[in-house]
């Protein structure tokens, strides 16, 4: 279970570790005087500590462990603490000077009697023993959580595996040494007139501000900068951003399921902002298992802006730290940390969403805004069943549809009012359907529909209920309403591609192939990398318009992607209306080698043109084609059986 009994209580923590460096030398020279220093020094220590609200939580003969609640306070006292000690070092001898190095890390710590331990506190160790004396090391964690928010340089040092720690660590160094060579040096003179202070004064401020300029660089990219001309989708003339999965730096690694929800809401969030284009889930989440580039991430993708963080659990502490990348500019534009307890981590996403919006100028009323920051569900035990439902939907096998459709089950009866378990529930029952995984064909629609009616009730605005309930009418032949509904879908998440090929479907159905053909680009271009379905209202709407070539072409793409019985009745649909008899027997007797007894009434019995003379025309070009027929034309058009 992600909350257990019985453990002991853990929280997430800066934790800031410091050590001297060559100890036994110093001491072999003179250990008296050596003890004496390193005590003065500890003590100084222990006193910027305090003063940067952490605690001292033990000393290890030379080295410090402390705590702070905040990574910016651990890293200014890091930082504090090397200016200090830098300017007690330069009034000793150089055989005499103590330097320390310190690590910074935020981590999951147990706290027992008086002291920490943990994994976060091993890697701040290990962090520790890579920095430069007098230096600090970070982990990449604190860097994300501390980015803009400090004057402080740091350089990447890239992964490195750590002693005893399983997965590799992201090491940046501050660059201290940059920023104290950027002051302007300090001398003692005789003071010169009047005028000549002024000049000289002057002729002083524009050498800093020219040092300072040049020392600060804002010319230069924090990352490399995406190229136009490698784009793979001509970039929208509105704001285009991309969210990369949450990298879930948890210690258990079933936290992954977690982090994966959360960013799926976050990007929903995203979407409702208006005048901007926010890339769908599923193409997202194509970068979500291996580490990736903001500028492959945009080239890919098409887009301005690209987000990414990362996510952390400990018992009941959850840490999430998100920066925004302007792509073609290679900037980090914005960045936020937030501490959350399970209870407001949908307010913390809310906050990042809204901040976005503010970074990018976005206009929001104060109805958007309380929308954003509302939480799906009341219940973190809902919460925690749609995590596990997501998981077991994902599988998309007959078993794991059921075993989805019980945790969401469960998910309504810890909250009724949680419209998205509804919603889900109502899409394991279509899934029963499309997939064949049904035995009433009639009560798998009913309960469909029946789940969606319900997260309409709960949330009147719900475009996916619009668009299960379009799909339903489509089943029946009420064309009008199936139109409705799918375009109230597309109204209401301008940004759900989903939503949008599912509106094409209605549209082809309903003898509309060039506003299906619309819709179905534009779901394409939210979704880059698009699940096959998509490619059947594109293949209609190319077939309705007389494309015959390009109808075959996508229906090709489609079978390369998944072979499927449908698709490749499709196809020698195609071949035999333009002309082709041959490749449309041809890939009939496929069909009836894989399939034997498929027929022409197993085919009408997913078909829902409008237009009955269509219907009779695809009838007619596979029974051509060698698809058999038992029924009568009247039964199986007109639905005129004996």
């Amino acid at each position: 279970m992600p909350f257990e009994q019985g453990r002991l209580p853990r929280k997430l923590a800066a934790i800031l570790y410091a050590d001297v460096v060559g100890y036994s030398r110093l001491t072999g020279v003179d250990e008296d005087s050596t003890h004496r220093l390193l005590s003065d020094y500890l003590d100084l220590i222990a006193r910027i500590v305090e003063s940067h609200r952490g605690r001292v939580m033990h000393y290890a003969g030379d080295a410090v462990l402390a705590m702070f609640e905040a990574a910016v306070d651990a890293l200014s006292c890091a930082t504090k603490i090397q200016e200090d000690l830098k300017r007690r070092n330069q009034e000793l001898p150089e055989t005499r000077q103590v330097h320390f190095r310190i690590g910074v890390n935020i981590g999951d710590v147990i706290e027992d009697r008086g002291d920490i331990y943990g994994d976060g506190v091993n890697v701040a160790a290990r962090l520790e023993s890579l920095a430069d004396p007098g230096g600090i090391c970070i982990s990449g964690i604190v860097h994300d959580a501390i980015f803009g928010k400090l004057d402080i340089e740091f350089e990447s040092l890239g992964e490195k595996q750590v002693k005893n720690i399983a997965r590799p660590v992201h090491v940046y160094r501050a660059l201290l040494h940059q920023k104290a060579d950027s002051e302007a040096p300090r001398a003692r003179a005789r003071l010169p007139g009047a005028t000549q202070i002024t000049g000289f004064t002057v002729i002083a401020t524009i050498i800093v501000v020219v040092v300072g300029f040049a020392w600060w660089q804002p010319w230069k990219p924090d990352f490399a900068a995406a190229a136009v001309e490698r784009m793979a989708f001509p970039m929208p003339a509105k704001h285009s951003i991309a969210l990369i999965p949450f990298r879930n730096v948890s210690d258990d690694k079933k936290d992954d399921a977690f982090a994966d929800a959360l960013s799926e809401h976050l990007i929903a969030l995203l979407g409702k902002l208006p005048n901007i284009l926010v890339i769908s889930k599923e193409s997202s989440f194509k970068f979500a298992k291996a580490p990736v580039e903001v500028h492959e991430v945009s080239e890919q993708l098409g887009v301005h802006y690209v987000l990414k963080g990362t996510f952390q659990r400990a018992s009941d502490d959850i840490s999430i730290s998100a920066q925004l990348g302007e792509a073609l500019k290679g900037k980090r534009i914005w960045s936020g940390a937030f501490d959350l307890r399970p209870d407001d981590v949908f307010v913390g996403l809310g906050k990042i969403a809204t901040d976005v919006a503010s970074i990018l100028q976005v206009p929001l009323s104060d109805e958007q805004k309380t929308a954003l920051l509302n939480a799906p569900t009341s219940s973190v035990e809902a919460w925690l069943l749609h995590v596990r439902a997501r998981s077991e939907e994902q599988r998309l096998t007959r078993d794991s549809n059921i075993r989805a459709r019980e945790f969401w089950s469960q998910a309504t009866e810890r909250d009724p009012g949680f419209a998205n378990a509804w919603l889900s529930i109502s899409g394991t029952h279509w899934r029963d359907i499309r997939f064949g995984w049904t035995e009433n064909l009639a009560e798998s629609l009913h309960r469909a529909e029946a789940s969606a009616l319900r997260a309409l009730e709960i949330d009147p605005e719900s475009p996916g209920a619009y668009q299960l309930l379009g799909g339903a009418q489509l089943y029946r032949s009420n064309y009008e309403k199936a139109l409705e509904y799918g375009e109230r879908a597309a109204a209401l998440a301008p940004n759900d591609a989903d939503a949008l090929a599912a509106l094409a479907i209605s549209q082809f159905f309903a003898s509309q192939p060039h506003d299906a053909e619309r819709s179905v680009n534009a779901a394409m271009r939210l979704n880059p990398f698009y699940p096959p379905w998509y490619l059947l209202p594109r293949a209609e709407a190319y077939r309705l318009s007389g494309r015959y070539d390009e109808a075959i072409r996508t229906v090709k793409e489609e079978l390369r992607r998944i072979d499927n019985v449908p698709a490749r009745i499709r196809l020698a649909m195609y071949y035999a209306q333009a002309g082709n008899q041959e490749l449309a027997r041809a890939e009939i007797r496929k069909v009836l080698n894989e399939q034997p007894k498929t027929t022409l009434a197993s085919w009408v019995q997913m078909q829902r043109f409008k237009d009955p003379v269509q219907l009779e025309e695809d009838l007619v070009a596979l029974e051509n084609a060698g698809l058999p027929a038992i029924l009568s034309w009247e039964c199986l058009v007109r639905n005129k059986c004996p």
